[in-house]
């Protein structure tokens, strides 16, 4: 599966705005989750739906939430393993068209199941067919349930596929809480085979007054991402999209939030993004 030639297109939404241009798309294959990490579980359920919409002419579309769900209906989100900009990339990167991010607020979580299949996914953004993983529930108190989504698919001419789970060579079901686990933990490696690519970190190059020595720069995070665990790191840094090159990263154990990247030059200018790929911990 490899990336469109054609642009990314990308949305992100209320539900008013949304339903407010619906339809989006004449004919689409929408592929729904939080897509949190775009790991090799999200890749399975983004593949079906590039590939079934490819077979019947739709659009493959992504549609994700932007906050998290538990942000907003549950004991608060989790730290995030892609910043919006970035799940944005990877979801490009899997062969999707079009990335719908819909505001998840009190209007969509009290939207009852029916209505979400009906007007959300069918009115707003024309679809034709969805695809989801087994574990999946939407609407109202997260009662709706892959039965639900099937019936009420079949009564509006609604092709649904349901995905199952991926498993890890241990058995372990690959999921955004095992990548965060392990990123915890250290394991950048492991999280990247889970991933299917290193995992990254955007962030922002600080200026000439913060510079902490010659051949040294800190970095300041995107709000909300997940670091891993304290230590030094072999990685990849460089502009968003553009050219990286091999460095060196310690993430202090002070809980500042912040990390030291090392290299023969700065990756990015001071107050330009950058983003710091990790490939492996060092002992």
């Amino acid at each position: 599966m490899t990336a469109r030639e054609e642009p990314l297109r990308c949305w992100r939404l209320t539900l008013d705005e949304l339903l407010g241009r619906a339809p989006l798309f004449a004919r689409s294959a929408v592929a729904v989750g939080n897509f949190d990490g775009v790991h090799k579980g999200h890749l399975r359920i983004l593949r079906m739906a590039v590939e079934r919409g490819a077979a019947a002419g739709e659009t493959p579309v992504a549609l994700t939430f932007h906050p998290h769900p538990r942000a907003v209906v549950g004991s608060g989100a989790p730290p995030a393993l892609t910043a919006p900009e970035e799940r944005e990339r990877a979801l490009g990167a899997a062969g999707i068209a079009a990335v719908v991010t819909l505001r998840f607020d009190e209007a969509v979580a009290a939207l009852e199941p029916e209505r979400f299949v009906r007007d959300v996914l069918v009115g707003g953004l024309g679809a034709r067919r969805v695809v989801v993983g087994e574990n999946f529930r939407f609407g109202r108190g997260a009662r709706g349930t892959v039965d639900l989504l099937r019936q009420v698919g079949e009564e509006l001419g609604l092709a649904v596929h349901v995905v199952e789970t991926v498993r890890d060579d241990r058995g372990r079901v690959v999921s955004s809480t095992l990548v965060r686990q392990l990123l915890a933990e250290g394991d950048v490696a492991q999280a990247a085979a889970l991933l299917g690519r290193f995992y990254c970190v955007i962030g922002r190059m600080l200026d000439g007054d913060e510079q902490d020595g010659g051949g040294a720069w800190r970095v300041q995070p995107s709000a909300g991402l997940l670091l891993p665990a304290p230590g030094k790191y072999d990685v990849l840094a460089g502009p968003p999209g553009g050219p990286s090159v091999p460095a060196a990263v310690e993430i202090p154990a002070d809980g500042e939030g912040w990390l030291r990247l090392f290299g023969a030059e700065a990756p990015a200018a001071p107050g330009e993004e950058v983003r710091v790929q990790f490939i492996a911990r060092r002992e």
